[in-house]
């Protein structure tokens, strides 16, 4: 977890442990709500929750180190609420418009809040999924490979929608020579006949 576990200013220490409680309770209600379906397994609603969030994180400039700041309970709620709503939404911007409105009242602490969730998903999917979604010996890893690729795919999907041409600007953008290009397909669900 990216939360210090001492403060140089006292006056924070409750609040971060507080926060540090909150979002542990969260992946732990996540996680057992997740093993407790039985309609799909738990790897692949993981990657596609992955994706939502770091699409969303994308989506609202949150970018890759998102600025420390304490959150509530309620806020905390909040965005784990609307994660699960858009989980199984048609609509591909729903989470992100859910999140833009708690931003315009709660600021950079729902950025803080998306990337703690991306890295708790993160930390799962290599934990428990790692030979499930990317292939048993594979080299990738959901820490060193999902957000770049996941990025990736984002960006050039605006434009694309050939899964060929998809996967050929993926290698573009992260280079043709990184260790995410085995990646590709299994982390953005294509074929690996396009691969």
């Amino acid at each position: 977890m990216l939360i210090p576990e001492v403060w140089e200013e006292p006056h924070l220490q409750p609040i971060m442990e507080q926060f540090k409680e909150s979002v542990q309770r969260a992946q732990s209600t996540f996680i057992k709500q997740t093993l407790n379906s039985t309609e799909i397994t738990v790897c692949p609603m993981m990657q596609e929750v992955l994706t939502l969030v770091t699409k969303a994180r994308i989506a609202l400039d949150c970018g890759s180190v998102a600025p420390s700041g304490p959150v509530g309970d309620e806020l905390q709620e909040e965005i784990l609420e609307a994660t699960r709503s858009c989980v199984e939404s048609e609509d591909d911007h729903c989470l992100v418009e859910k999140l833009a409105n708690l931003m315009r009242s709660e600021g950079g602490v729902v950025c803080s809040a998306l990337l703690e969730v991306e890295n708790g998903l993160k930390t799962a999917l290599d934990m428990f999924c790692h030979e499930e979604l990317l292939g048993a010996g594979s080299s990738c890893s959901w820490w060193s490979c999902g957000t770049k690729v996941l990025s990736a795919g984002a960006t050039c999907a605006i434009d694309i929608a050939d899964p060929l041409a998809l996967v050929g600007c993926v290698k573009e953008v992260i280079g043709a020579g990184s260790q995410c290009v085995p990646c590709i397909c299994s982390i953005l669900h294509i074929s690996s006949k396009w691969c």
